[in-house]
């Protein structure tokens, strides 16, 4: 995606960190697991789950998790050579990652430089 000028001709490429930011927060599911993380911290699996009941399917809430993890926001404790994540499992915000990213959009959105 390319960035417009006032006169409507594309400036540059859109920075990789406003990219994956605008990505995460388009999706309100990944949002909401996201919002309970950085409110909440280290959350395990189980705690997660309950806190997301009935605010979305339990594959969407898989899908947004695995969406958060892949684009660095989201952290756990899991084996890294397991196949499943045990029940057991710790999540947490990545907020060094995602504050960074969040600068850079906004620095993005009002003219500045970015990263």
């Amino acid at each position: 995606m390319a960035r417009m000028t006032p006169d409507a001709t594309p400036e540059r490429a859109v920075p990789d960190a406003v990219a994956r930011f605008q990505e995460v927060c388009a999706s309100p599911t990944r949002v909401v697991i996201l919002r309970f993380l950085l409110r909440g911290g280290r959350r395990s699996y189980p705690e997660l789950r309950q806190a997301t009941e009935g605010h979305m399917s339990f594959q969407r809430f898989h899908r947004a998790l695995g969406e958060l993890a892949d684009a660095g926001y989201v952290i756990d404790d899991a084996p890294t050579d397991a196949t499943r994540k045990p029940q057991s499992t710790h999540f947490w915000a990545a907020r060094e990652r995602i504050a960074a990213d969040y600068g850079a959009t906004a620095a993005y959105l009002f003219g500045g430089d970015t990263l």
